[in-house]
C-alpha cells in the first residue's frame, strides 16, 4: 500500500486519502499555482498509527524519499525548513497538532544565519521549540515564564531563551530534543497524528457529528518564511468580505513577524496594494480564479518571503451566516450553480444567526454555561415572578426572567421577557417549548443557578445577584454573562427571502407553526406557515383566568365548578375564535388540554417560602396554607406519566366537553362573519383505542347537537409507544395522526425529559455514549422506528390519513430529513424555527430525489 503522494502527482485513486487541505494544495500546485514543494502522508497512515501507536511498514522509507525529492529541488543557498500540518477531511481549522519550522538544526541554523542574519536563525530556532514543547504538553504558563523575548530583539536575549527553552521542554519530557532533521520531522508527524484523539478535536466532532474513525493525513511542505525582514510577510484574504458577503477582495497583510489570522477582523489589504501592488494583484487574480474554479467564496493564507509570494492554504472562507447567505443567492444568480446547490449549501441551522439578536461583546467571559434552549441573544434586569416581568414591559424596561421552572402561569412573564433563565429543566422543558415558541431566548437547566424568590436573589455560579441587576443571555450557546451587554440586532435579509422562495419549490413537505396565540400564529404565518399544527390550549388558562381553573380544580361546589366552566367557555370561544380569523383558510390543530392539573397550582417551594413570611395567624397564612393542602391533593409522584391528557376526559370529562363546545362555537363565529374556519381537534396521550372512541365519541354528539353542519377534523396525538404499535386500532377513527416526539422520546428512552438535562444527559453527550441530545434530534434506531411502525400501520387501514410530526424535532434538520423518509406530510415547529424548518425540508427532498 502506498502511503505518500507529492503534491504535483496525486491521481484520482489518491484524492480520498488526502484530506482537505491536502487535495486542495495538491490540485493548485498541479494547475500552476504558487503552492510550496511538499507532499501528503495518508489517512490510512494515521489510523493505523492511532490503532498500534507506529508507523506502518513502509511508510517511513515513502517519506524519507519524499523529503529527498524536496531538498534537491530547493536552490542552494535556500534553507531547507519544512512544516508539518493536518489536512482531515473536514475543516477542523486551528484545532489539530503541527509543527513549523521543522529541520531547524545547527548546520540549518548556520545557513538561517547567512542566508538574513543571526538574530533571524536564532529566532527560528526558538519558534522550532515553541512548538516541539506544544507537542509534548509542556504547559503554556512554563514556556511563557522562559521564551518571553519578543521578535526582533538581540541575539543574545534570543539565544537564552533557546537554551533556557530546550532545557525545560527536557526536564518536563525527559527526553531529548532530536538534532537530525528526519528525526525531528519523525516527532512532528507523529504528534499530528495523535492530535486526532485529543479532547478539543473530540468535542469539535462530537458537535458536527463527525465519525472518530476517519483520522487525519499530513501535509509536508517547504515552509515559506515571511519573516525574512520587513518587506516579507503573511497574509489572509478572501474573494468577497466574510462579513457582509458583497463581492469585494478582503483581507490582511502583516509584515515581517506580525501575525495576521490573530486579527478578528480583515479590514483590507490597502498595505499590501501600495507596498507591493505586484504582489497584490496576483492575490487578487488568484482569488478570482479559485472562486471561478470552485463557484464559492474563497479564502488564501499567503507568505511573502523577500518578492516572493507562496499560498500555503487555499479553502472555503469562513463567513457570518448573513454572508453565506447572500454569497449562494449571487453565485445562484450569476448562473455560477444552481437554484438546487445554493439551497443545498447552507445549514439551516444558521439561519438563527440571521434571525435572531447576537451578543456583539468579544472577549467576554460567560459565569455559566447551561442549555441552549431557544436561541438569540438578550440583557436585562433580573426579575423572578411573570407578574415582574409584565410590569417591566409595561414601564419599557428590557428584563430577563429568571426562574427555578416555569408552568402555563408563567407564560404571560415568558412573553413579557426579553429572555428566560431557568435552574431546572432541559430542552423540551415548559420555558424551553413557550420560549422557542415565543421567539424569546431561554438559556434552561442551569443546575448551578439557586432562585431565592422571597429573598429576591439569585446564586449564578460562584456570583450572587439580586432582583434589578443585570444580566445578558445567549441561548443559542446556553450561556449567562453579568452585566447587560452589548447586542447586534438583526436586520432584514432579501437574500435570505429569496432563498426560501427557492426552498419552497423543492420541499414537498409542507411547514406548520406550534403557535398558542394570535399574535403567535400571525408571525408564524409572515415566516411562511402553512398552518398550526399544535395550539396548546393550556395557555389559555394562564394570567387572569389561573383563578377560574383553580376553582374547577378545586372546589366542592358543584355550581361553583358549573360557573366557573362557564365562564372559562365563554372565554375559550374568543380565544378559539381570534386563533382561527389569524389563520383563515388554513389549518387549525388544537391540543385539547393535556398538562396534569397540578401545573395549574403554585410552585409548592414558594408558597412554603411566602409562607415562612407571612405573619403567624394572619389572613394570609390561612390562605397559604389551604393552598398548601390543595397542591398536597393533586400532587403526583410522577406527573408526566399521571392524571394528564386524555385521562383528565376520562376522569373530568366536563373539562374536554367545555373546550370542544367553546371550539365549535367559535367556528360557528367565524362562520357566520364570513370566514373560512379549519378547525382540526387534537386527543393527547392516547394509549388505547378504547379512549380515542370515548373522546370521538364525544365530539361527535357535540357536532350533532350543534343544529347545523361543522366540517371538524378529529386526529390522535402518538405519543405513547403502545399508541404507536398499536396504531391500525384507532387509524380509522382518526383524520390524523400527529406525534408528539418530545414525550414519545421520553416515554420510549425512559429519559424525564424535564430532569435528565442536567441530570446525566450532558455527562453522556462528553463522554460519546450519546451522539445527539434524543431531545433535539430524534432517535432514529428507537423513536424513529416506533414512528415508521404507526405510519405503516396507520396507512394499511386508513390510505388518506395524514401524517403530522408538532414535538420540537419539527424544527431540526437531522430529524426533518428523517421525516421526509418515512413519508410525513407536515412538519410544525416553532414560528421562529420556521424558515429553519422550510430550508430543512427542500434540502431532504432534494437528498431523498424526491419532487415537490
Amino acid at each position: 500500500m502506498r502511503y505518500v503522494w507529492d503534491f504535483a502527482e496525486h491521481d484520482e485513486t489518491s484524492l480520498d486519502h488526502l484530506g482537505a487541505r491536502g487535495r486542495m494544495l495538491s490540485t493548485l500546485k498541479q494547475r500552476g499555482f504558487p503552492v510550496p514543494p511538499g507532499f501528503v502522508v495518508s489517512d490510512v497512515a494515521c489510523r493505523r498509527f492511532l490503532e498500534v501507536g507506529e508507523f506502518p511498514a513502509g511508510m517511513w522509507e515513502e517519506v524519507e524519499a519524499a523529503v529527498a525529492r524536496l531538498v534537491d529541488g530547493l536552490p542552494p543557498d535556500r534553507p531547507a525548513l519544512l512544516a508539518v500540518r493536518s489536512s482531515p477531511p473536514v475543516e477542523m481549522p486551528g484545532i489539530l497538532g503541527r509543527a513549523l519550522h521543522v529541520g531547524c538544526d545547527e548546520a540549518a541554523a548556520a545557513r538561517l544565519a547567512a542566508w538574513h542574519s543571526p538574530e533571524f536563525a536564532a529566532q527560528v530556532r526558538l519558534e522550532f521549540l515553541r512548538g516541539v514543547a506544544a507537542q509534548r504538553k509542556v504547559p503554556e504558563h512554563r514556556v511563557a515564564a522562559v521564551a518571553a523575548t519578543a521578535p526582533g530583539a538581540e541575539l543574545e536575549a534570543l539565544e537564552r531563551d533557546v537554551a533556557a527553552l530546550e532545557e525545560l521542554i527536557v526536564a518536563e519530557s525527559q527526553r531529548p530534543i532530536p538534532d537530525h532533521p528526519l528525526e525531528q520531522l519523525r516527532e512532528g508527524i507523529q504528534a499530528v497524528f495523535a492530535s486526532w484523539d485529543d479532547a478539543v478535536p473530540h468535542r469539535f466532532r462530537r458537535r458536527h457529528d463527525v465519525s472518530d474513525d476517519l483520522g487525519t493525513s499530513v501535509i509536508v511542505h517547504v515552509m515559506a518564511l515571511g519573516s525574512v525582514g520587513s518587506d516579507s510577510g503573511a497574509g489572509v484574504a478572501f474573494s468577497r468580505d466574510p462579513r457582509s458577503g458583497e463581492p469585494r477582495t478582503a483581507g490582511v497583510f502583516a509584515p515581517g513577524e506580525a501575525q495576521p489570522g490573530a486579527l478578528p477582523h480583515y479590514p483590507g489589504l490597502e498595505n499590501l496594494a501600495s507596498d507591493h501592488p505586484d504582489n497584490y494583484a496576483e492575490v487578487v487574480d488568484i482569488l478570482c480564479e479559485l472562486e471561478g474554479m470552485t463557484c464559492d467564496m474563497m479564502r488564501i493564507d499567503f507568505i511573502r518571503e523577500r518578492d516572493a509570494l507562496w499560498l500555503v492554504e487555499a479553502r472555503p472562507g469562513e463567513r457570518s451566516s448573513g454572508a453565506g447567505v447572500r454569497i449562494v443567492v449571487d453565485l445562484a444568480n450569476a448562473g455560477m450553480i444552481t437554484r438546487q446547490e445554493a439551497v443545498a449549501r447552507i445549514d439551516p441551522d444558521s439561519l438563527d444567526d440571521i434571525l435572531h439578536a447576537r451578543l456583539d461583546a468579544p472577549g467576554a467571559m460567560p459565569l455559566i454555561t447551561a442549555g441552549a434552549a431557544s436561541p438569540g441573544a438578550a440583557a436585562g434586569e433580573i426579575v423572578l415572578d411573570s407578574a415582574e416581568a409584565i410590569a417591566a414591559k409595561a414601564a419599557g424596561r428590557p428584563v430577563i426572567l429568571v426562574r427555578r421552572e416555569t408552568t402555563p402561569e408563567d407564560l404571560a412573564g415568558v412573553i413579557a421577557a426579553d429572555g428566560v433563565l431557568t435552574s431546572h429543566g432541559g430542552p423540551t422543558s415548559h420555558a424551553a417549548v413557550a420560549a422557542r415558541g415565543t421567539g424569546t431566548p431561554a438559556v434552561t437547566g442551569a443546575n448551578n443557578v439557586v432562585v431565592d424568590v422571597a429573598a429576591g436573589i439569585v446564586h449564578i455560579g460562584d456570583t450572587v445577584m439580586r432582583s434589578g441587576d443585570g444580566i445578558t443571555i445567549d441561548g443559542g450557546e446556553g450561556t449567562v454573562y453579568a452585566g447587560m451587554l452589548p447586542l447586534e440586532i438583526p436586520q432584514p435579509s432579501e437574500h435570505l427571502d429569496q432563498l426560501l422562495e427557492w426552498a419552497d419549490e423543492f420541499r414537498r413537505m409542507e411547514v406548520w407553526a406550534n403557535a398558542d396565540t394570535p399574535d403567535a400564529a400571525a408571525h408564524a404565518k409572515k415566516l411562511g406557515a402553512e398552518g398550526i399544527g399544535l395550539a396548546r390550549t393550556e395557555y389559555m388558562f394562564s394570567g387572569d383566568r389561573l383563578e377560574v381553573v383553580r376553582t374547577i380544580i378545586l372546589t366542592d361546589d358543584a355550581k361553583e365548578r358549573t360557573r366557573a366552566l362557564e365562564q372559562l367557555e365563554e372565554l375559550q370561544i374568543a380565544d378559539f375564535e381570534r386563533l382561527l380569523e389569524s389563520m383563515d383558510g388554513q389549518a387549525v390543530v388544537v391540543r385539547l388540554l393535556d398538562p396534569p392539573l397540578h401545573e395549574f397550582l403554585p410552585d409548592r417551594r414558594e408558597v412554603d417560602a411566602y409562607l415562612r413570611n407571612a405573619a403567624p395567624g394572619s389572613d394570609e397564612a390561612a390562605e397559604l396554607r389551604e393552598l398548601l393542602v390543595a397542591i398536597d391533593q393533586w400532587e403526583e409522584s410522577n406527573p408526566m406519566l399521571g392524571l394528564r391528557g386524555v385521562r383528565l376526559a376520562v376522569v373530568i370529562p366536563e373539562i374536554y366537553r367545555n373546550q370542544v363546545l367553546a371550539a365549535l362555537e367559535a367556528v360557528r363565529r367565524r362562520l357566520d362573519d364570513g370566514g373560512d374556519p379549519r378547525l382540526e381537534l387534537m386527543i393527547p396521550l392516547v394509549g388505547s383505542a378504547e379512549e380515542v372512541h370515548l373522546i370521538r365519541d364525544m365530539i361527535d354528539e357535540e357536532v350533532h347537537y350543534a343544529g347545523r353542519q361543522l366540517d371538524v377534523t378529529v386526529g390522535t396525538m402518538i405519543e405513547l409507544p403502545r399508541a404507536a404499535l398499536t396504531a391500525d386500532e384507532f387509524a380509522l377513527e382518526s383524520d390524523f395522526f400527529s406525534f408528539g416526539t418530545n414525550d414519545l422520546t421520553q416515554t420510549t428512552l425512559g429519559i424525564s425529559r424535564d430532569d435528565a438535562e442536567e441530570a446525566f444527559l450532558r455527562t453522556y453527550l462528553e463522554k460519546g455514549m450519546l451522539r445527539r441530545d434524543p431531545f433535539t434530534s430524534i432517535d432514529r434506531r428507537g423513536v424513529g422506528k416506533l414512528i415508521e411502525t404507526a405510519i405503516a400501520a396507520g396507512r394499511a387501514v386508513n390510505p388518506g390519513i395524514v401524517i403530522g410530526v408538532c414535538g420540537e424535532h419539527g424544527g431540526d434538520p437531522d430529524s426533518i430529513d428523517f421525516f421526509e423518509s418515512v413519508g410525513v406530510d407536515y412538519v410544525s415547529c416553532s414560528p421562529p424555527r420556521i424558515p429553519v424548518a422550510r430550508l430543512a425540508a427542500a434540502q431532504a427532498a432534494l437528498r431523498h430525489g424526491i419532487d415537490a
